[in-house]
């Protein structure tokens, strides 16, 4: 697609000459595409290895790719790096101390950094006394230095040998960041403004670093060159990026002079021997004859190359279409098979012919297109007869042209509406040496439809407010399609879509006044052809009814549903509830939980509003209130009267009393015969209850029961057991009072008293509050308490009786060891005497008593002496 847009613009030229069958050296096959992850700024090839050296516009670091291996390597430089040239195997970089700066006036200061190309390593850095732009290197190792800031500044030459300047005059004059190159066969640079307007090239002779002479070229504006080019290896041409080529020469007279236009602009070029091979500004390497801008045929058309080498086979550094950048030496430079590439279709308007894409099965192709085919080659035109355009009624005439690799195809008339075929023929056209297509291209596409005029739109109001008809007619076209739309908050809103219905219902919203569009094209066109705009006023102004009906009035402890009903005489857009909601309908329900006044809105399909008020007051959700009392707090052998009063915020409905009996009114009385739990239920008149428990203990009409009494022990301090609740329990021995107690309610109770001797009877009865007593209850004290150690007097070797003192009654145990050893009971003078055999010296024994409740007293230990 990147020639056949310049294609179009230009006038067909069919005057072409014969090509030479070119072929390109044989060469080994390359490593293929080096990915580099930057877009490199400037760039120069290695002539000795198979590497080429880059930079990065703002970044200190240099690279280095070897395009046979993939191998990249990098060099960090002090300053920022631009420009990069070669000179006997050392490489030359510019080094930006400052940005580039029109109105830097100076003084300046930038530097050179030296390179070896051997193992990539920074051999010197040679200050400059300007802003370096641009660099040339000549035969004599003199480096040229364009300035980048400054406005009219000279040219620094410099001594790549012993890094002195050389001094110039005016004649060394040039134009800020101008682009320089350096041309041995005629001892010149030549430069090219970057920053003025008209751009021009001027030349520069020099010798040995000194500039001698300089002038400009014979155009001032005549040709909009590019600030970019290249000199041909024999120094006869510089083909500028802009596609024009001026012829040099070493005197003025026929110096920088208009040679030919390639017909396309560029970003770069290289050559060999008989060829030119260029890097589109719209994609790809297109190869021409060398010297003259006969195209040939194209390569790498999916790709944007920005350098373009030769040296053993082309070396470019390209973008693909996702943006990646890539070094690629590319041996196999011959033309591919010869074929079709691209496709555009040429129609007028009133702003003159614009190009469009053309594709096999393309619709809406103007009647008076004419139609451009670009191939891979320079294309010869070989047998026309078999270029064919047929439609439903035959075969159109067309006439053909060719300009570089493009055919030209003008028919003689297009029917709209219709579909065509466009056959290529196999044999109709050829590339450059000759070769033809493969097969025959066939494209099948259809023309545009008629245009549609005469868009009109009527209005039917016969149920305004409530709904509008628009019904919209046209002529001309095919199949029209209608899209409405109505202006909403200063924007059109589709009401209905492209249909082939004419007609469309439209309901307002709101009174107001509307804006309406009403939109045709022709089936299967994708953008509207005509519209037609209009404006409707919309009125209502009966407002509508609400109405509130509670499903309860009367007392109740429950929520009350309120139904709401909305009527109107075009619609009811929804009911705003009073919680906020907003129902899109005409009935709806509320729930009320409490009493209060509930705001009601509904609203029209207009916008008219009504609204209404519910004052509920009938909802008690609140308990009643109750108190019962008794007749008499204090214990009594007679019946009692307990008396119940109720309250609330309502009425009271009445008061169930124990046993299921209910009493209507707010008060009650209800008589208790004997001790209990009784309960009472209050009910309000919205079934609101409370329910209250009374328990009644000082009802005593018999005597208690009598207490239990746990076991009382000799040690004991205190006497427990279980009497009636609250009752006194009394204890005695004989008719002494020992010690008295009142039960818990729940009847346990605990009488402290002094120890008692075990065997001691002890007698208890229980007191009620009334007065009533118990039967006594008699407990013996058991005996718990264990008897002292016995004494032992002295046991010798010589014992036979071992005497002592222990507790009267008591037994007294001898034990040696474990072993029971005899026994004996203790007298009534607390003696006792225990008759043993003789012991050894140091044998250890004990003695033990125990009572006659079986409480054992402490061993006591007795050694034989």
């Amino acid at each position: 697609m990147r020639r056949i847009f310049h294609f179009f613009t230009v006038v067909i030229l069919l005057i072409f000459s014969q090509f030479p069958m070119l072929k390109p050296d044989t060469a080994h096959a390359a490593a293929g595409p080096v990915s580099i992850a930057f877009h490199p700024y400037d760039s120069v090839v290695d002539p000795k290895r198979p590497v080429i050296y880059l930079t990065k516009l703002g970044s200190k670091t240099i690279y280095s790719v070897n395009y046979e291996t993939g191998d990249v390597k990098t060099l960090i430089l002090p300053y920022a790096a631009e420009k990069i040239e070669m000179y006997n195997d050392k490489l030359y970089v510019t080094q930006l101390k400052t940005s580039h700066n029109t109105y830097n006036m100076g003084p300046y200061s930038g530097a050179i950094a030296e390179v070896n190309a051997n193992d990539f390593t920074l051999i010197d850095l040679m200050e400059v006394a300007t802003d370096p732009y641009d660099i040339a290197i000549d035969k004599d190792g003199i480096i040229y230095i364009s300035p980048g800031s400054g406005q009219w500044e000279n040219i620094k030459a410099y001594s790549l040998l012993d890094k002195t300047e050389i001094p110039n005059g005016h004649e060394a004059n040039v134009y800020e960041r101008s682009t320089i190159y350096y041309s041995a066969e005629n001892s010149k640079i030549y430069t090219i403004d970057s920053t003025l307007s008209p751009r021009d090239i001027d030349a520069f002779e020099v010798n040995k670093g000194d500039i001698t002479a300089t002038y400009d070229s014979p155009y001032h504006g005549d040709y909009d060159i590019d600030f970019e080019g290249r000199i041909t290896p024999d120094g006869q041409y510089m083909y500028n990026d802009s596609g024009y080529v001026f012829e040099l020469a070493p005197l003025k007279s026929g110096d920088m002079v208009y040679s030919f236009d390639m017909g396309d602009e560029f970003h770069d070029f290289a050559f060999h021997e008989k060829l030119t091979f260029a890097a589109s500004n719209y994609g790809g390497i297109d190869i021409y004859e060398y010297n003259t801008d006969h195209y040939l045929y194209s390569l790498k058309e999916d790709v944007l190359v920005n350098h373009l080498y030769y040296k053993d086979g082309l070396i470019a550094i390209y973008e693909d279409e996702s943006g990646k950048n890539f070094v690629e030496f590319i041996q196999d430079y011959k033309s591919q098979p010869f074929n079709y590439v691209d496709g555009l279709f040429l129609s007028s308007d009133s702003q003159g012919i614009k190009p469009y894409d053309f594709y096999n099965g393309i619709r809406k192709v103007p009647a008076d297109s004419s139609f451009v085919l670009q191939f891979n080659q320079k294309v010869n035109l070989v047998d026309p007869s078999t270029i064919s355009l047929k439609g439903p009624n035959g075969e159109i005439k067309v006439s053909t042209d060719l300009n570089y690799g493009i055919l030209y195809i003008k028919p003689q008339y297009l029917y709209e509406s219709t579909q065509y075929t466009l056959t290529i023929g196999q044999g109709a056209v050829s590339g450059y040496s000759g070769e033809k297509l493969e097969s025959d291209r066939t494209f099948t596409f259809y023309t545009s439809n008629p245009p549609i005029s005469n868009l009109s739109v009527s209005v039917n109001d016969s149920q305004a407010p409530l709904q509008y008809t628009f019904n919209a007619s046209s002529s001309g076209g095919v199949e029209p399609e209608y899209r409405y739309s109505v202006k909403a908050n200063g924007e059109w809103k589709v009401i209905q879509n492209y249909s082939s219905s004419q007609s469309t219902v439209w309901r307002p919203a709101a009174n107001g006044t509307y804006s309406f569009k009403v939109e045709v094209r022709s089936k299967g066109e994708e953008a509207s052809e005509k519209s037609y705009e209009f404006s409707q006023v919309v009125k209502d102004d009966i407002v509508p009814s609400i109405t509130l009906v509670p499903d309860k009035t009367n007392p109740t402890n429950g929520n009350v549903q309120v139904t709401v009903r909305a009527n109107d005489n075009i619609g009811i857009k929804n009911i705003r509830l009073p919680d906020g909601k907003r129902v899109a309908d005409s009935n709806t329900t509320f729930t009320v939980t409490k009493n209060g006044s509930y705001f009601f809105e509904t609203e029209d399909l207009l916008g008219n509003v009504a609204s209404s008020t519910l004052n509920v007051t009938n909802i008690d959700k609140i308990s009643p209130e109750a108190s019962i009392i008794s007749s008499t707090t204090t214990p009594t052998k007679n019946d009692i009267v307990l008396v119940v009063n109720a309250n609330d915020n309502n009425t009271i409905k009445g008061i169930t009393l124990p046993g299921g009996t209910f009493s209507k009114g707010n008060n009650a009385l209800f008589p208790v015969s004997k001790n209990g739990t009784y309960t009472f239920t209050v009910e309000d008149m919205a079934g609101n209850k409370t329910t209250k428990v009374f328990t009644v203990l000082n009802i005593y009409k018999n005597p208690p029961a009598t207490p239990a009494v746990n076991p009382v022990w000799d040690n004991h301090t205190a006497i427990t057991g279980k009497a009636a609740a609250n009752s006194i329990v009394t204890a005695l021995v004989g008719s002494k009072i020992i010690g008295t107690a009142k039960a818990t309610p729940q009847g346990s109770y605990k009488i402290s008293m002094v120890k008692q001797k075990a065997g001691t009877k002890i007698s208890l009865y229980a007191k009620d509050p009334a007065g009533n007593k118990s039967a006594s209850r008699v407990v013996t004290t058991i005996d718990k308490t264990p008897p002292a150690a016995p004494t032992v007097n002295k046991i010798t070797t010589q014992t036979r009786l071992i005497t002592g003192k222990a507790e009267k009654g008591s037994i007294v145990y001898l034990y040696s060891g474990s072993r029971l050893v005899s026994k004996s009971t203790v007298d009534s003078l607390g003696n006792y005497k225990i008759s043993i055999q003789p012991q050894r010296k140091g044998t250890s024994l004990k003695l033990q008593a125990v009572d006659k409740a079986i409480n054992k007293s402490p061993f006591r230990t007795a050694s034989v002496l």
